[in-house]
């Protein structure tokens, strides 16, 4: 797999360098090859996985601070973008768990007027221009990464990374499930996100264990993202209500919004109990054992 460590990877370097410029170079492709909004999401999603990877290494990666800044900056322009489509398939998503008329016709309402200034943002946002900027980042941080380099190898520098993680995790959770403020829920996805990442990257020290777990973070953080989705709608309702409907009016979406996201935060807690059984020192120990035996089986 291009998204794994391999025992052809001499050292830690190699194994970043070639998992890095593959997931440039596939970014690259979106760019050329599909329409602009699949572009758009191929290239915030292989960010997402750049921005996982160095994370493993980090702490014998002495350039991360500025190639996380540099992945960061490929993406963040295309976000508009991307929130005025969560805009409309929020409103899509309530409407088809709407079981009052009233909800129903509100939501309708509602998608109307995000659609007309969706078209309206779209002519004058120049994708077409964002994603030029983006393939030319691309390529400045394509040639910044064939001279990555990491200090140490072995186990400790991908150990301490997927700690590092991991306990980011543990404690995000335990806040988010205890006060159920959105921006922690929003905090703990995006940790989840980059373990899904680490379970892919070593994939080989047991890959019936990594694929498990990346299919539970997985499932985990497409949860976390309908539930952010549902906060920033929410939040778009209760700042432009007005150009939408009454607050009478919008009551039924609020009640309809708010039980959708109580029900992503029970999924939640499942899941996390799944995902975040151990913890951090016994979670590294047995990973480190896994990166034993596939050392023993490589030599």
């Amino acid at each position: 797999m291009g998204y794994s460590l391999n025992a052809q990877d001499r050292t830690l370097g190699d194994a970043l360098r070639r998992i890095a410029r593959g997931q440039i170079a596939e970014a690259v492709a979106a760019i050329e090859e599909r329409e602009p909004a699949g572009a758009i999401h191929e290239v915030r999603r292989r960010s997402k996985t750049l921005r996982g990877l160095i994370r493993l290494f980090r702490t014998g990666f002495d350039d991360f601070a500025d190639a996380d800044a540099a992945i960061r900056a490929v993406a963040r322009p295309l976000s508009a973008t991307r929130d005025a489509k969560v805009m409309l398939d929020t409103a899509e998503f309530l409407a088809r768990q709407a079981e009052g008329q009233a909800a129903r016709a509100m939501l309708k309402r509602i998608h109307g007027h995000l659609a007309s200034e969706r078209e309206v943002e779209r002519q004058g946002e120049g994708v077409a221009e964002l994603l030029r900027d983006a393939r030319e980042r691309l390529g400045q941080l394509d040639q910044s990464a064939t001279l990555w380099t990491v200090e140490g190898e072995g186990w400790q520098v991908p150990g301490e990374g997927a700690a590092i993680t991991y306990g980011h995790m543990l404690a995000d959770a335990a806040r988010a499930l205890a006060d159920r403020r959105p921006e922690d829920f929003h905090e703990l996805r995006k940790h989840v996100r980059y373990h899904w990442c680490h379970a892919r990257l070593l994939r080989p020290l047991w890959p019936e264990e990594m694929d498990a777990r990346a299919t539970v973070a997985d499932d985990l953080a497409h949860g976390l993202g309908q539930h952010h989705d549902l906060a920033v709608f929410i939040a778009r309702l209760e700042q432009d209500g007005i150009h939408f409907g009454t607050g009478e009016e919008l009551a039924p979406v609020f009640a309809l919004a708010a039980r959708e996201s109580e029900a992503l935060e029970d999924r939640a807690r499942l899941l996390c109990g799944r995902l975040l059984a151990e913890t951090v020192d016994a979670f590294i120990e047995r990973w480190h054992a896994l990166w034993q035996n596939w050392e023993a089986a490589r030599s």
